[in-house]
This record gives C-alpha cells, sequence and structure tokens, in this order.
C-alpha cells in the first residue's frame, strides 16, 4: 500500500490559473513529475527541474504522503514497483504553474561587454543579460572569456553579421522543403502537413529552450499532438483502443511527425557548422593578424539563437512559451509557402500554437 496521509486542509482541485497538461505515458506508467518539470522546462534558478513547483501548485503541498493521497482520489494513480508511492498511468491531466523563467544568475561579462553584445545584435542590454542567464552562460562558464574578448576586441558584430548572412531563419529551411517533394500528394496530404508542422516546432523548441544544443547532443524532437491526431485525422476516442485502420493511420502521421522534426535537426545542425566557419573567418579578417578567441560550439550556438531571437523579435518576451508562439509563428508562414509550392498542398493552419501539445486543446 502506497503511504499517504489525508491532508487536513484540503487543497481545492483543480487550480485555477494554470496551463492543462496532459501526462504522457511512458512504458508501463506516465511521466515522473521530475520528467514533466523538465520536458516543460519549469526550473530552479540552478538550471535543475523543479517537479515541487508543480505538485505544490496542483496540491497545495509539498508532503510526499499528501501527495500520494491526491494521486490516488484524484486521479485513481497505480502503485509503483515498491508499493510505497503513487505514479501516474498516462493521460491525467494536470496543470502547469504560468511563471516567468527562473530569475538571472550572476554573470562574469561586464556591463560595457554586454552592451556590445547588445549594440551587435541592436538589442536591449538588458534582453542580453536575461538571455546570458536563462540559456546557460553561469559564472562558472570559463568560455564567457571567449565572449568577453571577442566584445573587447570589436569581433562580436563580425560574428553577428556572418550569423546573420548564413543562419537567417527562411534560409534554414530552404533544405527542408524538398523533404516533401516526394511525398505522393493523392493519399498522403495529412502526412505532409504534419511534417511541416513539426519541423517548425523543432525549429521553435530549438531555439528558446535554453539546454537544447546540438553540440551537447540535447536537442529532442517535440512533443506529438496526440489528442489533436486522434481527434481531427484519426477520428478515434481518446479512452479507447483504436481499431486496426486507426492506428495503421495514426503511425503514419506520427512516422512523417517525426521525420519532419530529424529533417530540420539535420538542417539546423549542418547550418550551425557553416555559420560558426564563416564567422570565424570574418572574426579573422577584422582581427588584422591578430589572434581571435576561441568561441565554444555551445557559446556559438547560443548566439546563434540570440541571432534569431532578436531577429524575430522574441527577445523582448520573459517566458519560454511567449518567446515560442513568436518564433513558430515566425518561421511557420515562410515553410508554409515553401511546402505549399513544392507540393501543391494546402497546409490547413493559418498559425501555429506553442508548444505542439496546444493543439490538442
Amino acid at each position: 500500500m502506497p503511504l499517504t496521509q489525508e491532508p487536513t486542509a484540503k487543497a481545492s482541485w483543480p487550480p485555477t490559473g494554470g496551463q492543462p497538461y496532459d501526462v504522457v505515458k511512458m512504458g508501463r506508467f506516465g511521466e515522473s513529475f521530475t520528467q514533466i518539470a523538465e520536458r516543460k522546462n519549469i526550473r530552479k534558478p540552478n538550471g535543475d527541474p523543479d517537479p515541487w513547483r508543480i505538485i505544490e501548485f496542483n496540491f497545495k503541498t509539498r508532503n510526499p504522503k499528501e501527495v500520494n493521497w491526491y494521486l490516488q482520489k484524484v486521479f485513481k494513480c497505480p502503485s509503483t514497483p515498491d508499493g510505497l508511492n503513487c505514479a501516474f498511468a498516462g493521460g491525467e491531466r494536470i496543470f502547469l504553474p504560468v511563471t516567468e523563467d527562473p530569475q538571472p544568475n550572476p554573470v562574469e561579462l561586464t556591463d560595457d561587454q554586454i552592451k556590445k553584445l547588445a549594440d551587435a545584435f541592436d538589442i536591449d542590454p538588458s534582453a542580453v543579460a536575461r538571455f546570458i542567464s536563462q540559456y546557460g552562460w553561469t559564472a562558472i562558464d570559463s568560455t564567457l572569456s571567449g565572449i568577453g574578448l571577442l566584445a573587447e576586441a570589436g569581433l562580436i558584430g563580425a560574428a553577428s553579421t556572418a550569423i546573420g548572412a548564413i543562419l537567417v531563419p527562411v534560409q534554414g529551411v530552404l533544405g527542408f522543403v524538398f523533404f516533401f517533394i516526394w511525398l505522393n500528394r493523392l493519399d498522403q496530404e495529412d502526412q505532409i502537413s504534419m511534417g511541416a508542422f513539426a519541423g517548425c516546432f523543432q525549429f521553435a523548441d530549438w531555439v528558446v529552450t535554453p539546454n537544447a544544443r546540438f553540440a551537447s547532443g540535447a536537442v529532442r524532437s517535440p512533443e506529438f499532438p496526440d489528442r489533436w491526431v486522434r481527434r481531427d485525422f484519426v477520428h478515434a476516442r481518446t479512452d479507447q483502443p483504436m481499431a486496426d485502420y486507426q492506428q495503421e493511420r495514426y503511425d503514419q502521421l506520427k512516422a512523417a511527425w517525426n521525420d519532419g522534426a530529424q529533417k530540420m535537426r539535420d538542417n539546423l545542425e549542418r547550418l550551425l557548422g557553416e555559420a560558426r566557419t564563416k564567422a570565424t573567418m570574418e572574426m579573422r579578417k577584422k582581427a588584422n593578424g591578430k589572434d581571435v578567441p576561441e568561441v565554444s560550439r555551445e557559446k556559438f550556438e547560443d548566439l546563434v539563437k540570440l541571432y534569431i531571437l532578436s531577429e524575430t523579435g522574441a527577445i523582448i518576451n520573459q517566458t519560454k512559451e511567449d518567446r515560442g508562439s513568436v518564433v513558430v509563428n515566425y518561421v511557420y508562414p515562410k515553410i508554409k509557402s515553401r511546402v505549399e509550392n513544392a507540393t501543391k498542398v494546402n497546409l490547413i493552419r493559418e498559425a501555429l500554437p506553442y508548444p505542439s501539445t496546444r493543439m490538442s486543446q
């Protein structure tokens, strides 16, 4: 039996003001609160996932026994293998706190260096300072010295120019479009749409997620909008097993989603390598023979994100969801027009919600 304790003062459930979230089934059980915090970028100031923010928002407690009580009473959750706790089965709807990202940590860049970085990307210095903190440029990161030296040497502008020349968002999708040309228009129009949507969400997720970097192999596929696909494409109920023909259709759409996301990841990783090579050449040229400080692949990738956030105007937003909405709807019209021209398929949406799971709401 799970260890439970009935709360003296019970929380009113569901909570108000939160963002609905449907727990994803992962094998025998659903996601844990820690996995949800990781997926939805709900973190402590030090960057670690913060499951207790989600738990406290839903149940107004940090007592594990009381949490088990709520999981049993509200969701009828099964026991974990050890029998001591409860676990989600998958499909439960909880609510996520809508708050700003963690407060910035101290950084090593001086105010003058931050100003030079802001000038190169034509944005407010406060937005740069917030970006540096939220996107992982911590005070103990030795590569900050390289960014600072680039700013002092006047080379940040050269890096920004090179990035802009090769990785403007619309350029980053050109190879992606040809992925769809070979698809059979007559019976795969929905697959084309799924792949295009996934490519847009992949682009936005990568830009706005601080710990998503190709340099560290941490870029994941955007979450598949399961409920939306079941309801609007497969016409199956979410609380019942699908018929064989529905399952086949569902699997086709999910495969198209994953293929589209993978194609975007491939293009982005290739373009990042090209951009870093070009930026290094531009900085060496401007340095007139002087040594150019080394900027790690991780930090160069973040410079590219900074460029895209400034280019799209998303830099002024403080939450991941708001930034994601701006980025995904900046790149989607560009992908949409090219996919429609290449495949003669009309994509069914004029705008995309963010994150991808909001299609299911």
